[in-house]
């Protein structure tokens, strides 16, 4: 209701059934009722008609029925009645009567319906193209803030692991916090930490990201970051630390020759997952291609790639910020997406959803996810631990 006192042009998005239905209009009454009402209407503007007409030609007075009881309106009488009416119209404020009804909308407490009003009907907000991924990325972020109002996107990242894993954290959150700044563009995220009970569950929470750690198994992956989706945007994000792999105790290194260090694989796997929290996906899914020099690249030299790179922090512009698409052809857009986001955002989009449908084997989409009782989407982001 509120929406439609603010936009009150157009069709109303809740009722496609009272389109869809020829036997009533939108005030429930039927078609026998509206033609009963029409023939009324007609019928006295008829009379009218025709008593002004009678006086004027004849200049007598309209007849009567049953006496003077009934009689047709003249002329005198129209124009009485419009004079009256004149006197008697209030003088209404029409936009504090509906800032009135606003605040009383506002003041209602409404039930828990199951889901917020804003996550699923929007009214002008976030205009802006949103491309859906850049090579195999998938943009699908957390709200954004409203077009031109210069805010950063503000996002709590709680911290439920483990001691011996919070340099790791504070690391890859301060890479992370500065990360959106390119080429003298506003830093589009605000981070916002907060230290919780070690998680091994990690139970995920509304409204803001969790990270934790635990012996998750020979599951096959060394972190994974689940992101709950709602509409277009999401709603809550758990990045898991698997220490099957990532323990010191049972730490194998990789491959031989390789320098790395059980600190810079935790180092590198923190900051991997925590991306994907972003809505980021992976640059490049090979663990033996050149390195790319960012920690969203599949890596057998995690030492090379512990921070995100510019091509992340242009990821991140386009998700928060009012960029449309940035990145070169080292980790970035490919060109012909880039170009066709420059000149036709619907077809850039178009592209950059094909690409990402050919990576799957390191990200899966669950619909229809149980989250407080809502139906959600699932989409989670997996490093696989190299074989």
């Amino acid at each position: 209701l509120k929406a439609f006192l603010l936009e009150p042009s157009g069709d109303p998005p809740f009722l496609p059934h009272l389109r869809q239905t020829p036997r009533y209009n939108r005030n429930g009454m039927c078609k026998k009722q509206i033609i009963i009402i029409v023939v009324i209407a007609a019928t006295a503007v008829a009379a009218t008609v025709f008593g002004i007409a009678y006086t004027a030609i004849t200049g007598k007075k309209t007849p009567c029925l049953a006496g003077d009881s009934l009689c047709l309106p003249d002329a005198d009488d129209v124009q009485d009645l419009i004079d009256a009416g004149k006197d008697n119209i209030p003088d209404v404020d029409l936009d504090a009567l509906r800032n009135g009804m606003i605040e009383k909308i506002d003041g209602i407490n409404w039930p828990d319906f199951g889901f917020k009003f804003n996550d699923v009907f929007q009214f002008g907000h976030d205009s802006r193209p949103r491309p859906q991924g850049r090579g195999n990325e998938t943009l699908t972020g957390w709200k954004p803030p409203i077009d031109g109002s210069g805010e950063p996107l503000k996002l709590k990242i709680a911290n439920a692991l483990t001691s011996d894993w919070d340099e790791y954290f504070t690391a890859a959150v301060e890479d992370w916090d500065g990360a959106a700044r390119v080429d003298g563009d506003a830093d589009v995220m605000s981070l916002e930490t907060e230290r919780l009970e070690a998680d091994p569950a990690c139970t995920p929470v509304e409204g803001i990201m969790k990270v934790c750690n635990d012996d998750y198994g020979e599951t096959g992956w060394e972190g994974i970051n689940e992101c709950l989706i709602m509409g277009e945007f999401i709603i809550s994000s758990v990045s898991k630390m698997n220490e099957y792999y990532l323990h010191p105790d049972n730490y194998k290194g990789l491959l031989q020759g390789s320098t790395a260090t059980l600190e810079d694989k935790r180092r590198y796997t923190m900051c991997h997952e925590i991306g994907h929290g972003f809505g980021l996906s992976h640059q490049d899914e090979e663990f033996s291609n050149a390195d790319l020099n960012t920690c969203m690249d599949y890596s057998s030299r995690p030492q090379n790639n512990l921070r995100p790179n510019s091509a992340d922090y242009s990821a991140l512009n386009i998700l928060y910020g009012d960029s449309v698409l940035l990145g070169d052809s080292e980790g970035g857009a490919p060109k012909e997406v880039t170009e066709a986001a420059l000149t036709n955002p619907t077809g850039a989009r178009k592209l950059l959803r094909g690409q990402e449908r050919q990576q799957r084997s390191t990200m899966t989409r669950e619909f229809g996810f149980n989250f407080n009782g809502v139906e959600v989407e699932k989409r989670t982001y997996y490093l696989l631990a190299q074989e």
